[in-house]
Formats: structure tokens, C-alpha cells, sequence
């Protein structure tokens, strides 16, 4: 875990007081994988493990399950079904105990073998920020502002308890909703910090494992280790490396949320939230993380013509059994020749696309 150097009063927090940032769960899969090159994918994460053959596992939740269990070191597991043509079909789970002894160059190189080496494709990945002042992460105004709805990029809030905490803070804040891709929680970890943390599962796990795994160390060559710090070429005092990761990770823990006021533009025309001022209780929390600005542009889910058609079943049939029944069967016939007249005009070129498909398969719709 890596330093990061207070924004505020304080040029520099001493070792045992200084926010932290990290990488605290990770799981990746994939399909299709030799077998040779899943042995060395096992010597990669954990050279002591054992092979459960005929153990079934799963990571739980919508989680596909396997036939066979792997057992590392450090709470280190996976899953691994063979395919017909003898490759492996596999999913490899690293909690946070996997973590722990790890600075953040370490995880980068992990990441970087797990992405380009081994081809394995995220389905979760979080990131923490801890604070063990209990002071920096200012989980009480969030709290505040969520309930009086200044908030931006979530809805849902919730508690639950935590008996392992004692006094501290006895109580998990969640801020958003379990099911969404970005999940975020404050709670005490241990009794040794408080712990601001993130999870992104789905698309925005690839999105926010790119954010790390490509980094390229090249574009930092210029900087140099000296008795008192890191310094580029001119003498001026920068951070080393695994700064850089941890500013990322500040980014994408206190980018996930964030908490603005939603009066701000009521009677203007811009009344976006986003485009309000931010809080400035979490402004200083940014500030303070020295966090990088990250900004993950959205991707939308692939399309495709099976999709297209099932979307219009479910969602537009019982509308245009409405329209036909009021108009009647001429009537409704005038009125949809009318509608894909003027919608043909705006036809892109996925859809012609498209349209060459059906011409191929004249029969792939047929009832």
C-alpha cells in the first residue's frame, strides 16, 4: 500500500498516519485456455495450491459453477471445468487477504500478466481507500448529504452492522445498490483503519481494471530515486510510481459517487445535478486523497438483431397491440407504413447491416 500525501495542512503524513489505497478483491475468468498455459496462470497468482478434481465451486451470487476447486495461499481460490476439446473453462477469485502484503507496483505487474500474459477478462474488481485517523474520510456529511439527497450517481442508501468493529463505528454505510456495477461501502476494517471502498463488477470492471493495467512505467522513466524522494530532471520533487497508481485508485473510489447540491440550478435552465457545485466537505476530501481525475466514458452494451427483436416483444408488443385494436387492422397498417417510411430515412449502417442478415436468413424470425 502506498502513501498518499495529505492536501491539507499536513505536507506530508508520517507512515502509520497516512491514507492508504489498494486494490482489495479481484476476480477474472475465461474461457478456452490451454491447459499448459493454465497451470502456468496457477504459478503466476500462487505458486502453493491444491487441485479439488471433482469438488465443485462457484463464486456465488449469478456466478457460473465449476467442476473442479483450486485452493491457494492467502485465501486464494478458483474453479476450472475441461471442455470437449480438453481446454479449461476457468474463474480465479483473490480476496483481501491476497492483497495485503502487495504494494501497488506489485498489483500493476499483476495485472499487467493477468490482462496480457493469460488473457483473463474481469468480472469484479475493488478498490479501498483507508484512513487509519479515522478523521479524513468524512463518512458522516456523505451520510448527511445522501439523506437530504445531495447526491449524484446513486439513490440508494443503507446500514448494517458490523459485530467485529466495537466502538468505532459499529455500522457499514452503504451508499448505492448492490446490483449496480458500482457499489460503494464505509466501514471499519478491523479496528485498524476506516475503509472507503468500491466495488465494480461488469463492464465497469474492465473499464477500471484498464485503469491500472494500462499504465505504462515507460512514461514515468524520467523520474529518480534519491535519499529524499523522487526528483525529475530539473531537480523538482515529484512521486514515484506506485504514487501515480495510488492517485488512480483515489480517483476511481471517490469518483464512483459523489455528493453535490441539488438546489443549486433549480431555476436556471441547466438544472442537472451533475452540473452543480460540488459539496465542499467532499471537495476537501478529494483534495486531500490528491486523487487523480478519472473518467470512464460509458459503453454501451453490444447490439445485435436477436436482441433487437426479443427487446421488441418484450417492451413495444403490447403498446402496438393498442394501437391496432383502436384503429383496427387498416387503420393500424396505415399507421406503422407511415412510422418505417420516415424511420427508414434515419436508418444507420448497423442496420443495413442488418437488413443484409435477413436477406441471408429469410426465415430467422419465423413464428
Amino acid at each position: 500500500m502506498t502513501n498518499i500525501i495529505d492536501g491539507g495542512s499536513n505536507t506530508r503524513l508520517i507512515q502509520e498516519k497516512a491514507l492508504t489505497s489498494h486494490c482489495d478483491y479481484g476476480r477474472w475468468h475465461r474461457e478456452d485456455m490451454s491447459p499448459q498455459d493454465f497451470e502456468q496462470l496457477l504459478l503466476f497468482l500462487t505458486r502453493d495450491h491444491v487441485v479439488q478434481m471433482d469438488c465443485q465451486w462457484s463464486a456465488g451470487g449469478n456466478a457460473p459453477r465449476y467442476d473442479h476447486k483450486v485452493i491457494g495461499i492467502k485465501n486464494f481460490v478458483g474453479g476450472f471445468s475441461v471442455n470437449e476439446n480438453k481446454s479449461i473453462t476457468c474463474m480465479i477469485q483473490c480476496p483481501g487477504q491476497y492483497w495485503e502484503q502487495m504494494n501497488n507496483v506489485d498489483m500493476w505487474h499483476l495485472f499487467q500478466g493477468l490482462k496480457h500474459r493469460f488473457k483473463m477478462k474481469p468480472s469484479r474488481v475493488d478498490y479501498a481507500i483507508d484512513d487509519p485517523t479515522y478523521k479524513i474520510i468524512p463518512v458522516d456529511e456523505m451520510w448527511e448529504a445522501a439523506n437530504n439527497k445531495n447526491n449524484w450517481g446513486f439513490r440508494k442508501i443503507g446500514l448494517a452492522g458490523n459485530a467485529k468493529c466495537g466502538e468505532a463505528m459499529a455500522l457499514t454505510r452503504y451508499f448505492g445498490s448492490r446490483e449496480s456495477s458500482r457499489f460503494t461501502r464505509i466501514y471499519d476494517h478491523d479496528g485498524e483503519c476506516l475503509r472507503h471502498e468500491t466495488e465494480f463488477k461488469r463492464g465497469a470492471a474492465q473499464q477500471y481494471f484498464d485503469l491500472i493495467s494500462d499504465l505504462e512505467r515507460e512514461d514515468y522513466r524520467h523520474v529518480t530515486d534519491t535519499f529524499d524522494g523522487y526528483r525529475d530532471s530539473d531537480g523538482t520533487l515529484v512521486e514515484d510510481f506506485g504514487d501515480i497508481i495510488a492517485r488512480r485508485i483515489c480517483g476511481a473510489v471517490t469518483g464512483a459517487i459523489d455528493f453535490r447540491t441539488k438546489d443549486a440550478y433549480k431555476d436556471q435552465s441547466r438544472v442537472g445535478i451533475r452540473d452543480s457545485e460540488r459539496l465542499g466537505f467532499y471537495q476537501q476530501y478529494i483534495d486531500k486523497t490528491q486523487a487523480t481525475v478519472v473518467r470512464i466514458k460509458s459503453i454501451k452494451p453490444v447490439k445485435s438483431l436477436e436482441k433487437t427483436y426479443e427487446w421488441i416483444k418484450r417492451q413495444c408488443a403490447p403498446t402496438l397491440a393498442m394501437f391496432r385494436e383502436g384503429l383496427g387492422r387498416h387503420g393500424f397498417s396505415l399507421f406503422m407504413q407511415k412510422i418505417v417510411d420516415e424511420g427508414e430515412f434515419r436508418m444507420d449502417n448497423l442496420k443495413h447491416m442488418w437488413v443484409k442478415e435477413m436477406e441471408r436468413k429469410p426465415t430467422i424470425f419465423q413464428c
